[in-house]
């Protein structure tokens, strides 16, 4: 007959996107770091590790301008988002402003999750000398 109660187990298939939360990002030099966010299109159940690397426009990465590399940013369990550290070098070079170029790398992403849009993003340093 009537079993008075049941297990039901939803499984979890709903897709997740990763993105940045806007397409440009301003710092001062002196007032560094630059602090970009990753945002998810959904919570999930478990933290999401995802790599986010640098490409030099006109700034130049290696600590000289800002420090340059792959990030590793994980976004917590039930969160949507996390920000993230880039230092910015405050030299007293007359340059003018400098940009780099941050990338989501898709190959990097756990299964389940892709890359949405915005999923680059560029960060200007605004010269103070």
């Amino acid at each position: 007959g009537d079993p008075g109660e049941a297990t039901v187990n939803i499984t979890d298939d709903d897709p997740i996107t990763v993105f940045f939360n806007q397409t440009t990002y301003t710092v001062d030099e002196p007032d560094g770091p630059a602090q970009p966010t990753l945002v998810l299109s959904n919570p999930s159940s478990t933290d999401i590790t995802v790599q986010v690397f640098t490409t030099d426009g006109t700034a130049t990465g290696g600590g000289m301008d800002y420090t340059s590399g792959v990030y590793t940013v994980t976004v917590p369990a039930g969160d949507t988002s996390a920000t993230f550290n880039i230092p910015i070098n405050d030299d007293d070079i007359l340059e003018g402003n400098e940009n780099f170029l941050l990338t989501i790398n898709s190959s990097a992403l756990p299964t389940g999750v892709t890359r949405g849009d915005p999923g680059e993003a560029t960060v200007t340093i605004v010269d103070d000398d």
